[in-house]
């Protein structure tokens, strides 16, 4: 830390001053979104945009698990198999 700053500032008081201003910086560029995408897609549009994706996100995890307990299944079967010979 620069002699200037130790002397105005202590350790303390500028992480704090950090994590707020990363605090208000977020929400505001989350406000921001917001507008942006209610004005782009107007607010009915915008959830549904928004329901959708969320909706199709489920749907992917959903695939994903399911054919990730279909190898797990195919991999125990494999070793049953070669343990069984």
């Amino acid at each position: 830390m620069s002699e200037a700053a130790a002397a105005t500032a202590s350790p303390t008081n500028a992480t704090a001053y950090s994590a707020a201003q990363q605090l208000v910086t977020t929400a505001w560029k989350i406000v921001v979104a917001i507008v942006l995408m209610a004005w782009a897609f107007g607010w009915s549009g915008g959830k549904e945009l928004v329901s959708t994706s969320y909706t199709g996100a489920k749907d992917k995890a959903a695939e994903q698990k399911a054919a990730h307990a279909e190898r797990k299944r195919t991999k125990k079967a494999a070793k049953a198999a070669a343990k069984n010979a």
